[in-house]
């Protein structure tokens, strides 16, 4: 078992480090060098995210990358869909390039960032709302919450619009999103049992997992997809997310059920102890575990999703290089078997990895299970 949980971490760890430090592996910059006698960090100004300035012609590299090229480096001598080991003056492609002579290596590496930063944001918003949706639902039932009408109008009104800001890009998707869970989060601060108007939150939140459920989830996502010129990361990740809250909402709303209706509960109410307080600090205890194990499978369904919207042509744009940008390319020429193989080995290595990571939570619970 200690084997297996040091196999795990250090596959984690290898596609951690491609993600963090892509631009310190693969750049066509130097990582560190010399000019006027002064030692400058070459690759520093991208990592943060600012433009990088030119590094004159004249300057000494000190700390070459890795790999002498990055996602969107471009091949001088214009090698297009060469396959693996070709040479160029710049250095060696070392798993070919694709259809733009753009390096598929660096690719990969870049494309492992983009693969986690969906996995774990689509599954940060999936957990929260379908979190909170599933929360009030088995805790309030649909007697128990009850909420001012001009204060549920309110938050009505601010959730479509932050939702059609979000739409056309009046705001960015993380923030309007957050924005959003912010005023769902409120509903268990303003929300009461005593005064207000009577929400039936219990049947409004499985009536609306029905209806996802019902949705055949593929084509509602591509036709969603097309109406989108220019999808970025974070509002991929939203994407997924809407059509994924209903699982998490599912999970927590059957684990927690049979706990609020419990006598235990049921004493800590009598005594007089906030909603807020029972739920934080007692129930949530209960589904940490679950809902570990059902956050790694969904981060493996993210990236699968991501994947074949790009693979499609739905998905992030021709100069984001994503593993499922690559496979589209393979799609058009069918001769580049490397841009099938290579791309498709690292996501198959990392859904693996993630139903690995999963299944293990799950046996080490059992075993320590009362």
């Amino acid at each position: 078992m200690k084997g297996e949980k040091r196999f795990l971490l250090l596959v984690g760890g290898f596609f951690f480090l491609l993600a963090v430090g892509a631009e310190f592996i693969a750049n066509e910059n130097p990582i560190v060098y010399s000019y006027d006698d002064n030692w400058k960090c070459g690759v520093c100004a991208d990592w943060i995210g600012k433009t990088q300035k030119p590094i004159p012609d004249s300057a000494k590299t000190i700390l070459p990358p890795v790999i002498g090229f990055d996602a969107n480096t471009l091949s001088k001598e214009s090698l297009y869909l060469q396959p693996p080991l070709s040479h160029e003056k710049t250095g060696t492609h070392w798993l070919g390039t694709d259809s733009q002579s753009r390096d598929v290596l660096a690719g990969i590496i870049y494309g492992t960032r983009y693969a986690l930063f969906i996995g774990v944001i689509s599954v940060f918003f999936s957990l929260i709302i379908g979190g909170l949706l599933g929360i009030l639902a088995a805790y309030y039932g649909d007697t128990r919450l009850r909420i001012s009408p001009w204060v549920g109008l309110f938050i009505l009104v601010l959730i479509f619009t932050m939702s059609y800001m979000m739409y056309f890009n009046i705001i960015s998707s993380v923030l309007g999103g957050s924005l959003l869970l912010i005023l769902l989060s409120s509903i268990l601060l303003l929300g009461n049992t005593h005064k207000g108007v009577k929400v039936p939150i219990n049947q409004f939140v499985t009536k609306s997992i029905e209806l996802f459920d019902s949705l055949p989830a593929l084509f509602v996502l591509l036709a969603w997809a097309a109406t989108v010129e220019n999808w970025t990361i974070g509002s991929m990740s939203l994407l997924i997310a809407f059509f994924r809250w209903p699982t998490f909402a599912r999970l927590i709303r059957a684990e927690m059920t049979p706990w609020t209706n419990s006598a235990w509960v049921k004493s800590l109410r009598d005594l007089k102890m906030s909603d807020y307080w029972i739920i934080s600090s007692q129930l949530l205890n209960l589904v940490v575990v679950p809902i570990s194990i059902h956050a790694a499978f969904a981060v493996a369904s993210a990236v699968s999703i991501e994947a074949t919207l790009t693979f499609l042509g739905f998905g992030l744009g021709v100069e984001t290089q994503s593993w499922g940008r690559l496979l589209s390319d393979a799609r058009q020429y069918f001769q580049a078997w490397w841009l099938v193989v290579f791309p498709g080995l690292f996501l198959f290595l990392f859904l693996w990895w993630t139903n690995e990571v999963a299944q293990y939570i799950q046996r080490k619970t059992k075993k320590f299970s009362p």
